[in-house]
């Protein structure tokens, strides 16, 4: 990851990183078809409301939910770039019986599959309710 402080205002000094990343695996793709050993830039910033992460990406392994952003991905959400743990776990978002949403360990195979099952019915075409 490459670090550049920029003086943003008197006293201030915002943070601008990019890390390359290795795509393993692509659910979505914005590119057709998939390039295989493909590398992507992901920016990130301590700028609030930027266009770019909010956080630093620490070297590992990760789910993420990207936004292509003129030549490099970014995320808007805490939760959308996952850190997987060494036990192939990761932190994913489900309603509880309350229908409030509560922070699960899911075991990453099972995330792809929810993520493949969910990609499908969105690509199945709705009938029209009478």
């Amino acid at each position: 990851m490459t670090k550049v402080e920029v003086p943003t205002g008197e006293d201030q000094i915002s943070e601008i990183y990019v890390a390359e990343a290795e795509v393993l695996q692509t659910f979505k793709s914005d590119y057709n078809p998939t390039p295989e050993k493909r590398r992507i830039a992901i920016v990130g910033s301590t700028i609030p409301m930027s266009s770019a992460v909010w956080e630093p990406i620490e070297s590992g392994r990760y789910l993420a939910f990207l936004i292509p952003e003129q030549g490099h991905y970014r995320y808007g959400e805490k939760y959308a770039m996952r850190p997987i743990s060494s036990e192939g776990k990761i932190d994913w978002l489900q309603k509880n019986s309350n229908g409030d949403y509560e922070i699960i360990q899911l075991d990453i195979k099972e995330a792809s599959k929810r993520i493949e099952a969910n990609k499908s019915e969105q690509a199945t075409p709705r009938k029209p309710s009478d």
